[in-house]
């Protein structure tokens, strides 16, 4: 991938090369090891037959349960109502020499014995009803896609539009991309990108890898955050963090089944969802030059906003060569040409290079748009000169035609008729003309014009957006250029109008980010459909924001911020709700809940009492809601406290930054402080209603030790709510660093049971605990097997460890006290990141590595970000789900550390069951970027897939099952 400190961007053959080098990260020899890490694959047989039927007897008060397996398979054993709800979780994983307790390890043959008590420890008395369901294979199959609609934006930036004869293709992205072919009515047809699945072996020039969990070659997704399969724009650099919030492409177009992305450099797709045979990425199409950018002056990459393919297929104009930095806006005056037939780079045809503009028959004044007629010849809106220039494919100025303020011209593909869209176009050109001030009104308005013949005025209509009112500041800077973008579909009659705007600010009216974050409410700035009428009105005929939060399975048009969606599911309903981060210190916690119901995909809003970063429910279905330092508990929905007996009155919870607040009477205050990615690494309620909960801390070293621990989240918000003081214990090889933390467990109650309960932890991405307080994490640091590191530096490893027995030792000299060499374990290490350097577990009980991703573990970039996370969750038989964001999957792993099967692989939105466009074999859960899950123990699982725009419900059945009547009882009369 590019230098993100250059602006002139590799060629296609240096960037393949570079690709290859860093995203796949791989030391010599790791591909042909990939079959060797066995960890990493499944390892069950796929026979999942009963070698004869399961047995029940009843041994007084308890219950003897007897089945024999006929191959080493995972089983799962439950004691169920006769509604099929789980009263007991008994036991769940892959039988053999590792097989989790209760079963045997070693035999198919396994006894259990149920010992007549509920999940909560009560024993059950009434037992009418009640059945053991026995188990084998665990089956996942895709359900339903959830919170989805594909007229859903992603972006603040505007959406690219091409109409062609078979509908509309959008584009929008910001981290990930859609790319998406819409019918002349605006309903959603298929997608182009992501790939279609079945289309994915033919695309060309992909980097591809073995990967040890499946022994199959599939495609690295590129940038340091790993979210996508495209190399044209900047959200595909791992040299920095625009993988977060680029995207692939500034400009597009579509002809003859040809689609070109560009922005950094050119990417060629066709309709079907392949390249047709052509690689992928195509010649630089950025401009380097140098500006001062924000508060800095550098060598800046500035992509072109608008692209026009010549009729014959030989040529790519490229012209909208704007930007918007903070301090510094402008336009360039520049029509460049690129070669698509045969080799070649950027050349100008009109215009001069950066710098230079004028009113002469070759100049231009902020170029900003461009377009071709079937004749071949090129318009060039020149916006400050209020003229449209016709040049011929040679160069030549046909013609210049007056209109005033021209920023997009679009051509009917039949009539040859000029559609010319004027509206602000950024630029020093007006700032200029004003000095501190602008005067000159804009409207924003449709001007038709005739063909190049005769290009007279035939109609004007006003457009449904806000008019520039003449102010502009300089400190309003974003990261991309246009304001607003417009198609005509000429295959309609009359030809409908695509309008997109951005969604970020309010920039027609001066508004810029330092205002208090006034943004453009998201239902307010959907794609609208417009059609003119025949008093010169523009009806609105569709408005896709509009219709987004209409749609009761959607309610929301905003996208996720930081590709957060926290799932957490209520055991007593089913019921899945969304936290989607809206607020707090970067924007990391959420005032509100969507509530899904996967019966019927169903969506609502639910407030929340304060603006939390996590949240939890107990097996009564009462919600804990988490902030930096503090847990506050409730019944459900009712909203009304439950009080901790050792907590608590607060009179303001929150998290700060346009957050919400509540006095809490007795709630849960936590030895933590905000790291410096200002997010916790997770809690979690076990089936006893024990907490267990990392809690980041700032260590000062013993001289500068702070008496009190403030969430810096809640400034601004009212009164501080204050954590207790903790300083970790100091040992050899402990690291302490802004992201570190220590795993604290509380009972039901409040009380402290296990501090720093595994001394030297990094940083995680979620905590589980279990019945018997074994903790799960899933921590930041990459596995290593047998001193080779696994070749995805970005990924997690999630661990299993036993409180007070386990601790966490680094080699990394930024331990207060390092651990010497004499002192450093005789075996391998097993972690490594750059803040732990290489480290070691003491008597961890098992580790699984390759699963999720975490954004601090490389040293570049700056040390790199985590705004974009992961998470794990724990089901109630202790399993692990894992997500596996670079393989496309989920891993399910059990108490004992078994992979027990695989969920998932890649696939679009269009994979969607047997009877969507583009199924799946196995399980049919398609998936592009996965992150975040929520399990329903044994009936569903989640998935967050912001890579496509959905939650994946997927049905957790079994290949064989068993329901078997409870016998009666014989109850001791002591009980």
């Amino acid at each position: 991938m590019p230098n993100p400190n250059r602006s002139r961007t590799p060629g296609p053959r240096t960037l393949a090369i570079f690709l290859t080098a860093a995203c796949l990260a791989c030391s010599a020899g790791q591909t042909s090891r990939a079959a060797e890490i066995d960890e990493l694959r499944v390892q069950r047989e796929e026979n999942f037959e009963l070698a004869g039927e399961p047995t029940v007897v009843a041994q007084g008060d308890k219950v003897e349960i007897t089945f024999h397996a006929a191959a080493w398979c995972d089983a799962t054993v439950a004691i169920e109502d006769a509604e099929n709800r789980i009263i007991r979780h008994l036991a769940s994983g892959l039988l053999g020499p590792k097989a989790p307790a209760p079963f045997l390890p070693g035999t198919r043959e396994q006894r259990l014995v149920w010992d007549g008590k509920d999940d909560h420890g009560r024993y059950v008395d009434d037992r009418n009803g009640l059945h053991v369901r026995v188990s084998l294979g665990l089956k996942p199959q895709y359900e339903k896609s959830l919170y989805y609609s594909p007229h859903k934006r992603i972006g603040e930036a505007v959406e690219l539009l091409r109409a062609t004869p078979e509908g509309v293709y959008v584009f929008d992205g910001k981290g990930v991309d859609h790319l998406r072919l819409f019918d002349h009515n605006g309903d959603y047809v298929r997608t182009v990108y992501p790939f279609p699945a079945d289309k994915l072996d033919a695309v060309v020039g992909h980097d591809r890898r073995l990967f040890p969990q499946s022994n199959r070659e599939l495609p690295v997704k590129y940038s340091l955050y790993q979210q996508t399969l495209l190399t044209s724009g900047d959200n595909a650099s791992t040299g920095d963090r625009a993988g977060m919030t680029g995207r692939a492409a500034t400009a597009m177009d579509v002809r003859d089944g040809q689609i070109l992305l560009a922005h950094r450099r050119l990417n060629r797709l066709t309709t079907a969802g392949t390249t047709g045979g052509q690689p992928l990425t195509g010649p630089d199409t950025s401009v380097e030059i140098r500006i001062r950018a924000g508060y800095k002056t550098g060598e800046h990459p500035i992509p072109p906003t608008s692209m026009a393919i010549s009729p014959d297929g030989r040529w790519a104009y490229l012209t909208g060569y704007a930007y918007r930095f903070a301090l510094n806006f402008d336009c360039m005056s520049s029509v460049y040409r690129l070669p698509l037939q045969e080799e070649g780079g950027l050349e100008l045809f009109a215009g001069g290079p950066f710098g230079e503009s004028g009113e002469g028959d070759r100049e231009l004044s902020v170029a900003t748009s461009v377009d071709v007629d079937a004749a071949g010849r090129v318009y060039v809106t020149d916006y400050m000169n209020d003229r449209i220039q016709v040049f011929s494919p040679e160069g030549k100025l046909l013609k210049s035609i007056p209109v005033f303020k021209p920023a997009l011209v679009r051509l009917h593909k039949t009539t040859g008729q000029m559609y010319v869209f004027s509206w602000l176009v950024c630029n020093a050109r007006i700032y200029e003309q004003r000095k501190e001030k602008v005067t000159t009104t804009i409207p924003s308005r449709l001007t038709v014009l005739g063909a190049f013949d005769k290009p007279e005025k035939l109609a004007e209509y006003e457009l449904p957006i806000p008019e520039f009112q003449g102010r502009y500041s300089t400190y309003t800077g974003v990261e991309y250029a246009m304001l607003y973008n417009a198609e005509i579909d000429s295959w309609t009659d009359p030809p409908t109008i695509w309008l997109s705007r951005d969604c970020i600010q309010n920039i027609e009216r001066g508004v810029h980010p330092g205002d208090g974050g006034r943004h453009t409410p998201w239902d307010k700035a959907g794609l609208a459909l417009l059609r003119p009428q025949a008093d010169g009105v523009l009806e609105v005929v569709r408005d896709f924001g509009q219709e987004v939060v209409a749609d009761p399975q959607v309610v929301r048009a905003r996208p996720p911020t930081n590709a957060i969606q926290r799932l957490i599911v209520h055991p007593l309903t089913g019921k899945l709700y969304v936290g989607e981060a809206d607020s707090s210190a970067t924007i990391k916690a959420f005032k509100q809940l969507v509530e899904i119901d996967p019966e019927t995909g169903q969506s609502q809003l639910i407030d929340t009492p304060f603006n939390a970063l996590e949240a939890a429910f107990d097996l009564d279905g009462r919600i804990y809601l988490r902030t930096t330092n503090v847990v506050a508990r409730y019944d459900f929905p009712s909203w009304r406290e439950v009080p901790f007996d050792y907590g608590e009155e607060l009179p303001k919870v929150g998290c700060g930054l346009f957050g919400r607040f509540a006095k809490v009477t007795s709630g849960l205050v936590m030895p933590a402080a905000s790291p410096v990615c200002y997010h916790q690494g997770g809690f979690s309620i076990a089936p006893n209603g024990n907490i267990a909960a990392s809690c980041a801390y700032r260590y000062a070293g013993e001289d500068r030790r702070e008496e009190k621990q403030i969430n810096p989240s809640v400034a601004g918000g009212g009164e501080d709510v204050v954590g207790k003081p903790y300083t970790p214990k100091v040992f050899p090889g402990r690291v302490f660093s802004s992201t570190g933390a220590a795993i604290h467990v509380w009972d039901r109650h409040g009380q402290i049971l296990f501090e720093d309960a595994v001394p030297g932890v990094p940083q995680m991405d979620g905590i589980g605990i279990d019945r018997e307080n074994n903790l799960y994490m899933m921590a930041t640091p990459t596995r290593v097997y047998d001193g080779e590191k696994y070749f995805d530096e970005m990924s997690e490893t999630l661990l299993k460890f036993r409180p007070g027995t386990s601790r966490v030792l680094s080699a990394s000299k930024r331990a207060p006290v390092p651990l010497s060499l004499e002192a450093q374990p005789d075996t391998p290490p097993v972690l490594h990141n750059s803040t732990l350097g290489n480290a070691w577990c003491d008597d961890p009980s098992w580790l699984y590595g390759g699963v999720g991703f975490a954004g601090f573990n490389p040293s570049k970039a700056g040390g790199g970000c985590a705004c974009w996370f992961a998470r794990f969750t724990l089901d109630h038989f202790a399993r692990s789900f894992a997500p596996e964001p670079l393989h496309f999957s989920v891993a399910v792993v059990d108490s004992a550390g078994n992979l027990i099967t695989r969920i998932g692989q890649y696939g679009n939105e269009d994979s969607a069951g047997p009877d969507s466009p583009a199924p799946l074999p196995g399980d049919g859960v398609g998936l592009m970027h996965a992150c975040y899950v929520g399990a329903h123990t044994d009936r569903r699982l989640f998935i967050s897939d912001v890579g496509n725009g959905r939650i994946v419900s997927v049905k957790l059945n079994y290949h064989t099952d068993r329901r078997l009547p409870l016998p009666a009882a014989i109850f001791p009369t002591d009980r």
